[in-house]
């Protein structure tokens, strides 16, 4: 079966096994998956030698290697929505995406060719991005969004090669296996805490929909070529995204998230019971405060608290840097009044004086 291969295009022999990380010169040299596996490593191991760290990076060297940052975005880094398909958090990340990738790449890359498996690839990378950055606030990266992406696109090829196959085929495990593997992910994204699966679902929709356009513009045995009608579910395809991306990844949508999760955060310090978790809310609270103030430096309300928060940590000095650049706005003088009363009654006086002479 050549499926979106051109018959004059001859198959490489290594389309004729399955291909694992094991796959040899000519998996890694002659194939996108296997090229991209090595650029891959290539930037994980750079990310390990400055970091001094293969378990978990810094959020620097993350943003300095092409990590998807959401205000990053917004303030017109647009190329964040492609360079963290390539960036990794960590070994374990690294290791769990280039086995996936070794996995099914070799399958979908064998169906739809060289070219089009890299803008497949590329695409739902950046789609899955798009997906996170509408609904996250945090750093992210990883090629999982491009990797659902080939789960969707085998989803597509799946179910019209299962049409031909014989009634006993069609129930075994064997004919829905993408469908499983797309099933069993996205239910490891739904409860395991940490996963983005905002990107896993937008690389996955974004993979069922480009296949679609492909089979109709490439010569295949599953769906009759129809160029036009191809190019147009394209054009419609790829328009959807840039619109969802202009509706969500703006100031306006990301500095209400950030407002909102800041807000759940800072709340969270006054209900929370044991001196953990006042000391987890307020590490929590003060991310997402400092976050807020990258985006939007006169956040007042943001400031304040994250000003009371670094008091609470006993740093004076930087809560005394927040505190004075709301210290001009009236409506502020009462808030400073209550830290100051705050501040007296757990017996910090200095801490007290130093806020006192903001509203005198």
């Amino acid at each position: 079966m050549t499926i979106g291969i051109e018959e004059d295009e001859a198959r490489p022999s290594y389309y004729q096994r399955p291909i694992g990380l094991s796959g040899g010169p000519q998996f890694y040299f002659g194939t996108w998956s296997g090229r991209i596996l090595i650029i891959n490593t290539i930037i994980f191991i750079l990310m390990t030698v400055v970091s001094k760290s293969v378990m978990q990076p810094s959020e620097e060297v993350l943003i300095n290697f092409g990590a998807q940052d959401p205000i990053r975005l917004v303030q017109g880094e647009w190329w964040r929505l492609l360079t963290p398909i390539f960036v990794h958090i960590g070994l374990i990340h690294f290791f769990f995406n280039s086995y996936a990738l070794s996995f099914i790449g070799p399958q979908i890359e064998s169906f739809l060719g060289a070219k089009w498996f890299l803008i497949l690839y590329l695409l739902c990378g950046i789609c899955g991005n798009i997906a996170s950055g509408s609904f996250h606030v945090m750093i992210g990266a990883g090629a999982s969004g491009a990797i659902f992406g080939l789960i969707g696109a085998g989803l597509v090829l799946e179910s019209y090669i299962r049409r031909s196959l014989p009634e006993d085929l069609k129930r075994s495990r064997m004919a829905w296996g993408y469908t499983i593997l797309a099933i069993l992910n996205l239910l490891l994204g739904a409860f395991i805490p940490g996963i983005d699966n905002a990107a896993h679902i937008g690389g996955l929709i974004a993979g069922v929909g480009l296949t679609v356009a492909m089979l109709r513009i490439r010569p295949n045995r599953l769906m009759l070529k129809v160029p036009k009608l191809g190019y147009v579910t394209l054009g419609i395809f790829l328009i959807s995204w840039i619109v969802l991306a202009s509706l969500r990844i703006n100031k306006e949508s990301l500095h209400a998230r950030l407002n909102e999760k800041a807000d759940e955060a800072y709340e969270q310090i006054e209900s929370s019971q044991s001196k953990d978790e006042i000391a987890a809310a307020l590490h929590k609270s003060y991310y997402f405060l400092s976050r807020l103030l990258l985006l939007d430096p006169d956040a007042y309300e943001a400031r304040y608290k994250r000003g009371r928060i670094l008091m609470i940590f006993g740093e004076q000095n930087l809560a005394m840097q927040d505190l004075r650049a709301i210290a001009v706005d009236d409506h502020y003088k009462d808030k400073l009044k209550d830290l100051y009363y705050e501040l007296l009654a757990a017996q910090r006086i200095g801490d007290a004086e130093a806020v006192r002479e903001l509203f005198e």
